[in-house]
């Protein structure tokens, strides 16, 4: 993804934002999970994240979180010298998710920093569907 396409500035003589485009200021950020089934109640889910910009350190995160009958998982994070991270999702319907996320620092900032808790709502827009043939769907 490229979240930050167009930036802007403010300029204290018009009074008034312009937009603009600066390449070498895009954050790019791939990121890869797997979902692997374990037994009937319970599947691992491998992530890994690359946050890379021009003008700062790139970030990389690993994690891994354990699935419970798709309802609840528990996982663990470490963010690349930076952070170790607890996660917990509960899934309140079947396209919507909830999370609740700890960051605590392992970096030297650790000594001013308190640790960040993020919560989260997640929407899956695709929904999986059974079908026996291409003309016929039967939906769960």
């Amino acid at each position: 993804s490229l979240p930050l396409l167009y930036t802007h500035k403010y300029s204290q003589r018009s009074k008034k934002y312009s937009i603009y485009n600066q390449f070498n200021e895009y954050q790019w950020i791939f990121t890869s999970s797997y979902l692997g089934e374990i037994d009937n109640e319970l599947e691992l889910k491998p992530t890994l994240l690359v946050i890379y910009q021009n003008t700062a350190s790139k970030i990389i995160e690993a994690g891994c979180q354990a699935v419970s009958v798709k309802k609840y998982s528990f996982g663990l994070k470490y963010r690349l010298k930076e952070a170790v991270i607890i996660i917990l999702t509960f899934q309140i319907k079947e396209q919507l998710d909830f999370s609740y996320a700890y960051d605590y620092a392992v970096s030297s900032l650790k000594s001013n920093y308190q640790g960040t808790h993020e919560i989260g709502l997640s929407y899956k827009l695709l929904r999986k569907v059974n079908t026996k043939n291409a003309r016929t769907i039967y939906r769960n």
